[in-house]
Order: structure tokens, then sequence, then C-alpha cells
């Protein structure tokens, strides 16, 4: 619906750029301005991942939507570049689903290539043969590469083999914006219809979120789904580059979308890194798009029973959390995470878990007010979250113990003077908490051994 809602509007706006004869523009027909409009219409994964990333939001609902949304782009795009490859398929191409059942053959090479320089070179490999693969039955080799993606995704190995090529992949791309540059000439009417493109930009946005609004997520979901999605893509890029040599479009529409998405960055980084002061101070009238209907994923939080809370179920969490459960029992705590499959699967080990987003507003106005929590910990790994989840704690009318976590000292400090009860400095406690358990074990094995010894 974004696609089809922003390549038009986009495309309207390039249209009457060209009908008020701005350069390049000029002359185009509506057809060919709805199709610079769909290259525009994309979001950038790098930039959004990374954002994500830094905020610690990558598994909060509106980072999931946000990645979901991308991940949809995307395989819209691979499938927009096989068109418009107008290879017709080979009739054996219907082995190529022989893949799907060669899986456990791919995840066994991949568990077996450990986490080292192997994992880095297969990951090439099988990138290139699928692509050499589809390509040689007549298919796009694109869809190959995404193809054997999806094939191993699901594996845990997967994770590795994203983060040791995400460097490869940003390399990749600095070589295709510097491959454009030495194709096509920089020109002043290039760099000022990028920069009138950016003012499009308003309304990608806007439509993000009047659509995700209309699908019942609640405001301040959806204006942050919205907001980390406001830029261009250099998925674009590559859409651009292709109507460029196919001859539909002139090469200055490569530098102009280049430019547009350079500049969309520079203007994205501050508003991602306020965005959540700007939905606060907007709240009221962003409201207006709210819908009665709520999802699952926002209903009602209680914390009936708890006595401890512990948000950030990591490793930290999971740990203080059996600490508690030995002292308050099974329903006197509770734990929070914004990730869903972390919370299944502690959720499957018995434990008490709730899946929300801590440092959403949203989430303290789900909470039933009706509670006795005595002891709030705050374990998510970003510092951010925790600074932010303990300001929320502290507008609660509940009088409660809060001790976070910290890495560094200045974190620490910051979080004393939040009136946090008790700072934890991880890497500064390791070393006394390795050395403590170390004696602990210590004893136990020389009580063992004195016990056994008939002569003591």
């Amino acid at each position: 619906l974004h696609l089809v809602a922003t390549s038009i509007a986009l495309g309207l706006g390039i249209w009457v750029l060209g009908m008020l004869g701005v350069p390049i523009a000029a002359g185009m027909s509506f057809e060919l301005a709805v199709l610079a409009g769909f290259a525009l219409s994309f979001s950038s994964t790098v930039f959004v991942v990374k954002s994500l990333e830094e905020r610690a939001e990558l598994a909060a609902l509106h980072g999931v939507i946000a990645v979901g949304i991308l991940i949809m782009q995307d395989i819209i795009a691979v499938g927009f570049l096989a068109a418009a490859d107008g290879k017709i398929p080979s009739p054996w191409a219907f082995l190529l689903l022989l893949l799907i059942p060669a899986t456990p053959l791919l995840t066994w090479i991949l568990k077996r290539c450990g986490r080292g320089e192997l994992l880095i070179l297969l990951g090439f490999v099988l990138t290139y043969a699928a692509y050499n693969l589809f390509d040689y039955f007549g298919v796009k080799g694109d869809l190959g590469a995404i193809a054997v993606g999806m094939l191993i995704g699901r594996h845990p190995m997967a994770k590795d083999l994203a983060q040791t090529l995400l460097g490869f992949k940003d390399v990749f791309l600095m070589a295709f914006f510097v491959s454009i540059g030495l194709k096509e000439s920089l020109t002043a009417e290039a760099v000022v219809l990028g920069a009138v493109l950016l003012l499009l930009l308003p309304v990608k946005v806007g439509l993000y979120y009047v659509i995700l609004t209309r699908f019942h997520l609640k405001p301040r979901a959806a204006f942050l789904s919205s907001t980390v999605l406001a830029n261009y893509s250099e998925f674009g890029l590559v859409v651009m580059s292709v109507a460029v040599a196919n001859g539909w479009l002139s090469g200055s529409w490569l530098v102009v979308v280049a430019i547009a998405l350079s500049v969309s960055f520079i203007a994205a980084a501050p508003l991602n890194a306020h965005t959540h002061a700007l939905f606060e101070r907007f709240h009221h009238k962003l409201s207006f798009f709210n819908t009665a209907k709520e999802l699952p994923e926002q209903a009602s939080i209680s914390f009936e029973g708890a006595q401890a809370v512990i948000f950030g179920m990591g490793r930290v969490g999971t740990g203080s959390y059996r600490v508690f459960q030995e002292r308050y029992g099974a329903e006197g705590v509770v734990g929070v995470d914004s990730n869903p499959d972390r919370v299944r699967l502690l959720r499957e080990a018995g434990m008490n878990v709730i899946e929300g987003d801590a440092s959403d507003a949203d989430f303290w106005e789900r909470v039933d007010a009706s509670h006795d929590v005595r002891i709030v910990l705050l374990a998510m790994a970003n510092h951010r979250a925790n600074v932010h989840v303990a300001t929320l704690v502290h507008e609660d009318e509940h009088p409660v113990f809060i001790a976070a976590t910290a890495n560094y000292p200045e974190e620490e400090e910051e979080l004393h003077k939040l009136g946090i009860h008790h700072v934890y400095n991880f890497y500064s406690g390791a070393g006394a908490g390795f050395a403590e358990q170390a004696w602990k074990e210590y004893d136990r094995a020389r009580f063992r051994k004195y016990s056994e010894d008939p002569e003591i």
C-alpha cells in the first residue's frame, strides 16, 4: 500500500516539477515520473538497522514493524529487477525448488565452518553460487541470493554470518556510490533537484504514519516506525540504475537520487536522535489518528502479585530473575523484554516474562496501577534505554527501589544523578564476581575432597 501510494504521490510531485520546467525533470511523462517515484519510495535498510541498533530498539514493536517493511520493500525491488531484466526462465527452472529440501545440507556446512574466516568465505560462496545457479536457469540472480539467505536465515549461526558480512556490504555500497560518480557528472541542476526531492520526504513519512495507524498501531509505535523510515534508499539507486541502463531515464537521475539519498541521511540522523522527544511534544495532535481497536501486542499489562520486576531479560536479567525467584517464588518476580523470540523461549522455560518495550511511554500507560512492586532492576543492554526507563519509573506513584547496570563510570554517574539507589558497573564488577564464584567452587571442591577422605 505504501509503495503504491508513495510512488504515485512522489511521481506526481516530480511530474509537476517537470511541468514547471525544472531541469532534468522537464518533459518527463507521468509514467516515467511514477517510475522515479517508485525508486524514491524505498527506505534504507542500512540506515534504519543501524539507527535501531544504536537505540536498542531493533526488537521493539516499532523496530520489528520497520524491519518487516524494509524486507517487503527489498523483495519487491528484486521482483522489479527480475521483471526489468526481460529474461524468460528455462523450463527446468522448477528444479530450483530442490534447494528447499537441501536446506539441512546448507545449515550443516554453515555449522561446520565455525566463526572464523571460513564463515566469511562461505557467505561469499553461497551468495555467488546461488546467484549463478538462478542465472543459469534464466531467473534473475538477485533472487537466488535472497533465496539462499531465506533458507539459512533461521539457523543460529546465520546471525554471526550476517555480522561478518555487514562490513563488506558497507564497502560494496560505497563502491556502488563511487561507480555512479565515475559514470555521471555532478551538475548544479542535479544538486538542486536532489535537494528539492528532500521536500517530498514528509509526504512519504506521513503516508507511513497514516497507513500504520489504520492497521490499529498505536500513535507512538506508528510515529517511531515512520520517522526511522524517513529517508531514501540505496536500493532506490539500484532500481534507478536499471531504469537508466534500459534507457527509460537519463543518467542524470542517478546523480539526483544519489544526492537526495545522501541529504536524507544527513536530515534523518538528528530526527532519529530526538524522535521520542518529538512524539511527546506532538502527542495530542498525533493521537487524532488513534483507532479504538487494540492489537494483542498493545494490550494492558498487570504486575499483580509481583514484588520484583526486571527490565531486560538477557544474560544479566535472566540470572537476576533466578535469584529473585528463589526469594519471592514463581509469582513474585516478572521479567520484561522487547524481543518476542526471547520472551517465547523464556516462557517455555517456565519463567514469568512479559513482552514489551519499557522505553515506550505507551507501555507504562498499559501497566495496571494496582501493583505492589518493591524493586525494579534495569538490566537492558542499551544505557539510554536504562536511563529512559529509570525516568519513567520515577514518575510512577509507587515508591520502589531501583537498581541498574552500567558499563562505564560516566554511565554510572548519570544513573546516580537520576536517583538510582544502586548501580552495578558490569565491567568493574565482573572480576570481583568471577573471583567470588571461583572461590565458592574451590570451597565446594575442597569440602568434597575432605568429606570423601575416611581419615578426616
